[in-house]
């Protein structure tokens, strides 16, 4: 179609995070009631270190790069939006499995950071948990609009920075050896403006309201496994 033939609409712009080429709210969806593995959810480098992925769709587009790495062994879940629920039964399996496990999650407002401080409090301390401070946000048809027109756009980070939350994630993270926090806000926002197109580039990084593009994930690559091998 004309999208497509013009500019690239599936690759660029169309929601396609999968593992082991399985979408991931196909078959990675949490089951608390199943023993053992999903092994479609796995992703194996035959490490001794696994990287468990929890969240929703906010966690979920951080896929695209994730599952690039290859120092280490991925496993995903995926939630619902809101869910208070962490599949515990899981985790204790893959610290039976493996030498290490590193938890990841992604922390999208005060409802999501409740329920991990109360997950940091629990596990205490057994394990690393890396906390994404989300992504930018704009309104859910600019950057559509601004691709298919070629035209510069951006949100302003005064605006759309949540301080309030990013000062207890920080003071969460201080507080606890074992927590991380990584910001991948301002990775992808560096300035005081946050591209949401950039046309010199042709750079799109977000698809929606809040969501990653393929290319707008990749973004956090590099910086994300300086932070690993920190932990590593």
């Amino acid at each position: 179609n004309y999208l497509e033939k013009n500019y690239n609409w599936t690759d660029r712009i169309k929601w396609d995070v999968k593992i082991n080429n399985y979408d991931v709210f196909t078959k990675c969806a949490s089951d608390l009631e199943a023993d053992g593995l999903n092994n479609d959810c796995l992703i194996k480098n035959n490490k001794n270190t696994v990287l468990f992925i929890h969240g929703d769709s906010h966690t979920a587009h951080y896929i695209y790069f994730l599952k690039q790495l290859d120092n280490i062994d991925i496993y995903v879940e995926i939630w619902p939006p809101y869910s208070t629920k962490i599949n515990y039964k899981k985790i204790k399996y893959l610290q039976k499995k493996y030498k290490n496990l590193i938890f990841l999650t992604n922390i999208q407002d005060s409802i999501e950071l409740n329920k991990i401080k109360q997950f940091v409090i629990k596990t205490n301390n057994s394990f690393p948990i890396i906390l994404f401070n989300s992504t930018p946000t704009t309104n859910r048809n600019m950057p559509y609009r601004c691709f298919v027109r070629r035209m510069n756009c951006s949100e302003d980070k005064k605006i759309i920075f949540d301080k309030i939350m990013n000062k207890d994630l920080l003071i969460l993270s201080n507080n606890n050896d074992n927590v991380f926090l990584f910001d991948s806000f301002n990775v992808l926002c560096p300035k005081n403006e946050c591209t949401i197109y950039n046309k010199d580039k042709d750079l799109i990084m977000l698809r929606d309201q809040s969501h990653l593009t393929k290319e707008g994930s990749l973004l956090l690559k590099d910086v994300f496994e300086s932070l690993l091998k920190k932990i590593l």
